[in-house]
C-alpha cells in the first residue's frame, strides 16, 4: 500500500504555512461538508500571522486571531440539522464554503476492508449504483500519510486548500491543489462528495456508504462520513501516544516509541498513521467512529485486546468530546474450513479478543460477520451486511431506537448437567435458533458473489436467514482436554451440548476457527451469534495460514 504514500519533511510543511498570505483550510472543512448537529462547532485554518478573522454560519458568527503559526480556531454554538448553508470565513481572503449541511458525522477507519470501493461491490451488470441518488450523503476520503510526530491540521500532506484572492478583489477562489497521487489517482474526487450514483461508483467506499445510508433511511437527516483508512495496516500505528500511555501492559511500547520513530518509519511503526492520518483531524465535530481492522495482528490473540483499549482511550483522550461511540468488525470468516473440533487458529484468537473489548470500555459494540465472509476471498464482497450492523449499533444506542436487538447472541455462563453441559446468552432477542448458512463460506468460494452481493441484500429489505432443525458448530470437551464435535440443541432459550465420546463434560467451543463454516446459531432477528469458548486451556501447536493472508491483502488495492 506504501505507493498510495504521502510524506514531507515538517520543517517544509511550517514554512508554506507560515508563509500563507491567504485563508487556508483543512482538507475536511469545505464546500459539501457535513457538519455534527447539535455539538459546538470548532472551524479552523491559517492565515497572516495576526490577522483578524471571522466566521459565519447562518445566525451564528465567532471571531479568531491568526497566532505564532498562522493557526486560527473559533467555536460556533451548537446547530440543528438542516441546511444546504453557507459558512463564510472572512480574513485576510473571504471564503464563502456552500452547500453545507448538518447532520451525523462518523470517523470510518480500519484496513482495506473499510476503504474498500464502492465499485468493487458492483452487481454483475456493471451498472451503476442502483438507488444512490442521496445528496444528503457526503463522503470524502484521506490520503494515507505516516509521520514520525503529530502533523497539524496545516499540513499540506493532508490537504490544505488554499483560497487566494482574484485580481483586484478580496473575494477568494478555490485554486487548484499541488498534484499528488491522492487527488489524482488513488481518489478522484478528492474533498467532500455529494452522493449520486456516479460520485457513489468513482469515490464512495463501501461500508461507509451502507453505514451512511442505513442511518440517513432512518433518522432523515444528513450524514458525512469521513474516511481514514489504510490497506494491511496493524493497529499499533493507528494508536496515539496517549492510547499506550493508558494500558500499562502496553508501557514497553511506550518506552520504545522514541527510538522507533527516530529511524526509518514505515506504515506499521506505532503511532505513524494516527500521526498522519487521525491527528489533522481533531478537534473536528463527530457523533462517532466505526473501525474495521485485525487482519494484520491476525496472530495476536489477547494482546490484541491491549491494544484496541490503547487505540480508543487514545481517540478520545484527543479529541475531548467524552467517550463518543466506537463501533467495530469482529473479522469475518476466511480460510479454509478447520475440521478439527479443538480450532483455536490466528483468527479464532483474535475474535476473541475483539469480543472482549465491549465489557472492557463503554460505549463501545461488536458488529459480528462471521456469517459473511468467502473463504477464497479477504476482501469479502457483502459489505450491506457488515455496515448494516454496525449501524444497528448506532440506531439503538445513539439515536434512540430502543425496540432494534443490535447484537447476536453472546456467551454469558455454562452449568454441567450431567453429561451435558447448558449454556446461557445474552442478547437473545426474541429466541435462539439455527439458520441456514451461505454457500460463500467455504474455501473454494473465491469468486465474486453474484446474487448474495450487498446490493441484493440492501434490496431486500431483512437478513433474517431461513431457520433449519439442526444446530451445529459447537466442540466439547472433558478433563482430558481431547475436543469432540458435539450435539446441540435449542431449549428454552439455552443451548444443551452433548458428545456420547465425553461422558463428563467440563468445556465447550464454539465457531472457534478461521472459517467456522458448521457455526449456524443466530438470534430470530437474523444476527449470528459470536465464536467463544468456556475454558482458558492453551492451544496446542499447528500450522496456521494466517500470515498469508496477510500477505495477499497487503498486495491488493485498498
Amino acid at each position: 500500500m506504501q505507493k498510495h504514500l504521502v510524506w514531507v519533511p515538517l520543517l517544509v510543511l511550517v514554512a508554506a504555512v507560515t508563509a500563507a498570505a491567504d485563508v487556508q483550510l483543512p482538507r475536511m472543512i469545505g464546500n459539501n461538508m457535513v457538519l455534527q448537529r447539535d455539538k459546538p462547532l470548532p472551524i479552523w485554518g491559517w492565515d497572516e500571522v495576526g490577522q483578524k478573522v471571522a466566521v459565519t454560519l447562518g445566525k451564528a458568527s465567532a471571531t479568531a486571531t491568526a497566532g505564532q503559526n498562522g493557526k486560527w480556531l473559533v467555536t460556533l454554538p451548537a446547530q440543528k440539522a438542516g441546511g444546504p448553508h453557507i459558512l463564510s470565513i472572512r480574513g485576510s481572503s473571504n471564503v464563502k464554503l456552500k452547500n453545507v449541511l448538518i447532520g451525523e458525522v462518523w470517523i470510518c477507519s480500519g484496513q482495506s476492508n473499510m476503504t474498500w470501493p464502492l465499485h468493487r461491490c458492483q452487481p454483475p451488470d456493471g451498472k451503476t449504483v442502483p438507488g444512490a441518488n442521496l445528496p444528503k450523503i457526503r463522503h470524502i476520503r484521506l490520503p494515507t500519510v505516516m509521520a514520525a510526530k503529530p502533523l497539524g491540521n496545516d499540513s499540506a500532506a493532508v490537504g490544505l486548500t488554499h483560497f487566494g484572492k482574484q485580481r483586484g478583489t478580496k473575494e477568494a477562489v478555490l485554486l487548484p491543489r499541488p498534484p499528488d497521487r491522492d487527488a489524482t489517482a488513488q481518489h478522484p474526487g478528492a474533498g467532500w462528495q455529494v452522493c449520486s450514483p456516479a460520485a457513489a461508483r468513482s469515490s464512495f467506499t463501501a461500508v461507509p456508504y451502507f453505514f451512511a445510508r442505513e442511518l440517513h433511511k432512518e433518522l432523515g437527516v444528513p450524514i458525512g462520513v469521513i474516511n481514514s483508512g489504510w490497506g494491511g495496516s496493524k493497529i499499533e500505528p493507528w494508536i496515539p501516544p496517549s492510547g499506550f500511555k493508558s494500558v500499562p501492559e502496553l508501557k514497553e511500547t511506550l518506552d520504545s516509541l522514541d527510538k522507533r520513530l527516530s529511524g526509518r518509519i514505515d506504515f506499521n511503526v506505532p503511532t505513524a498513521i494516527y500521526n498522519g492520518m487521525v491527528h489533522p483531524l481533531v478537534p473536528y465535530a463527530i457523533r462517532g467512529t466505526i473501525w474495521y481492522q485485525g487482519e494484520s495482528n491476525g496472530n495476536e490473540g489477547d494482546s490484541y485486546v491491549h491494544k484496541k483499549r490503547a487505540l480508543i482511550n487514545g481517540w478520545r483522550k484527543e479529541w475531548k468530546q467524552g467517550d463518543f461511540p466506537f463501533y467495530f468488525v469482529q473479522l469475518p470468516n476466511y480460510l479454509g474450513s478447520n475440521n478439527d473440533p479443538q480450532g483455536g487458529d490466528g483468527w479464532a484468537r483474535i475474535r476473541e479478543a475483539q469480543s472482549k473489548v465491549p465489557a472492557q470500555l463503554k460505549n463501545t459494540g461488536m458488529a459480528v460477520t462471521i456469517d459473511v465472509g468467502e473463504g477464497g476471498n479477504i476482501h469479502p464482497s457483502n459489505k450491506y451486511s457488515v455496515a448494516r450492523r454496525l449501524a444497528i449499533w448506532a440506531l439503538a444506542k445513539d439515536y434512540g431506537k430502543k425496540h432494534l436487538v443490535y447484537s447476536g447472541p453472546i456467551y454469558r455462563s455454562m452449568k454441567a448437567v450431567g453429561d451435558t453441559i447448558e449454556l446461557t446468552f445474552d442478547y437473545v432477542g426474541s429466541g435462539l435458533m439455527a439458520a441456514k448458512t451461505s454457500e460463500f463460506r467455504s474455501r473454494e468460494s473465491a469468486k465474486p458473489m453474484d446474487k448474495l452481493d450487498g446490493f441484493a441484500l440492501a434490496g431486500a429489505g431483512t437478513e433474517i436467514p431461513e431457520p433449519v432443525d439442526k444446530l451445529d458448530g459447537f466442540a466439547i470437551a472433558g478433563a482430558d482436554q481431547k475436543w469432540h464435535w458435539a450435539d446441540a440443541v435449542i431449549k428454552d432459550n439455552k443451548v444443551i451440548v452433548s458428545s456420547l465420546k465425553v461422558e463428563q463434560p467440563v468445556a465447550v467451543r464454539y465457531a472457534f476457527s478461521a472459517n467456522p463454516v458448521r457455526a449456524n446459531l443466530y438470534n430470530r432477528e437474523g444476527l449470528p451469534a459470536s465464536p467463544f469458548r468456556t475454558d482458558t486451556w492453551n492451544f496446542l501447536r499447528y500450522r496456521d495460514h494466517t500470515l498469508s493472508a496477510l500477505v495477499d491483502e497487503r498486495k491488493s488495492p485498498p
